[in-house]
């Protein structure tokens, strides 16, 4: 039917043979499969042609084509045959040509997951997240390194993929700690980020860098904080005010939490409203210090003692004295 020894054939013929379901199958592959050029548009093909075409590798590879197919026809040839490693053309090609199409791609749930997997580990990168996505594909994306780390996408982040936000930053850990004000972390993003730095020099450089804290603080990351205080790793100056207090207030670690919150008095300069702060975040008898016509009992040792003359030499209270193993504080 075809002339044995014909390789040129023309494009709009090669489309024609391609979609004639009167010659055999196999004849037509053989014949389109000498061609020196594959079909280069698939666009100039019929739909009834476009799995064959496919199915043997006899069209131009191109994003072109695959935009064409899954995005304007809405066909599954492509995600079909890369799934079943025959297109291998796809995977080499250049992404940065045909942006555009690689975007709508990887920002939808066209292709099956395992292609999705393939595809995207031939890419460069993106700079802007969309929603809509699934979680797993998003996830995808962050390993391999392919989103760009920045406070608009970190925000997206948490807004469509919060599962995702503490694994978007410890990704991107180096980013993050080199402008740590830029970003807004939640409770579990901050404990994240925490445990992944590890070692208690990393904790304490990352908490002297005031990260912004949405909410309240975690029993965890108050833990951290007041030990990290504790050990000496970290200076009482260094911890952003509203965040010491937290962390006095919910560390579960009594004798640790406690020790903190003296040694912020102590050493800060004196200031009547944080110094109340400080005592209500301490809780019980310290706490009763703040109510006016009120006595105070603490135990009776040193630590409790140099408080007591603290509070007494900036008229915070009216007096103390020693009742055998107790400080009995007079509230002004």
């Amino acid at each position: 039917m075809f002339p044995s020894t014909s390789v040129e054939e023309a494009p709009w013929a090669k489309a024609l043979i391609a979609a004639d379901s009167r010659i055999a199958p196999i004849t037509r592959k053989d014949y389109l499969s000498r061609q020196e050029t594959k079909i280069q548009e698939a666009k100039d093909l019929k739909e009834s042609a476009l799995d064959f075409v496919f199915k043997h590798s006899l069209i131009e590879p191109s994003w072109k084509n695959i935009y064409y197919l899954c995005f304007e026809m809405g066909h599954e040839a492509p995600t079909r045959f890369l799934k079943d490693n025959t297109l291998e053309g796809f995977l080499s090609l250049k992404p940065e040509q045909h942006k555009e199409v690689i975007s709508q791609w990887v920002f939808s749930n066209v292709l099956s997951f395992e292609v999705y997997e393939r595809v995207v580990s031939t890419m460069y990168g993106f700079k802007k997240l969309d929603n809509g996505v699934e979680t797993r594909r998003i996830s995808v994306l962050v390993s391999k390194g392919l989103l760009l780390f920045n406070p608009d996408n970190y925000s997206d982040m948490r807004n469509y993929y919060p599962s995702l936000a503490s694994k978007f930053i410890s990704e991107n850990m180096n980013t993050y700690i080199g402008d740590v004000g830029s970003f807004i972390v939640t409770t579990i993003e901050m404990s994240g980020v925490l445990h992944a730095l590890g070692s208690y020099p990393k904790q304490a450089e990352y908490i002297s860098k005031h990260p912004v804290l949405e909410g309240i603080i975690s029993t965890d990351v108050a833990d951290i904080i007041c030990g990290l205080i504790k050990k000496r790793n970290l200076k009482i100056e260094q911890v952003e005010e509203g965040l010491l207090i937290q962390a006095i207030k919910y560390s579960r670690v009594e004798d640790i939490r406690l020790f903190v919150a003296r040694k912020a008095l102590l050493e800060m300069p004196y200031n009547q409203e944080r110094t109340k702060e400080i005592l209500l975040a301490m809780g019980g008898e310290y706490a009763r210090i703040c109510d006016a016509g009120q006595y105070s009992w603490l135990l009776l040792d040193t630590n409790n003692n140099r408080l007591a003359k603290f509070l007494s030499d900036n008229n915070f209270i009216k007096g103390y004295i020693g009742y055998g193993e107790k400080i009995k504080i007079s509230k002004l």
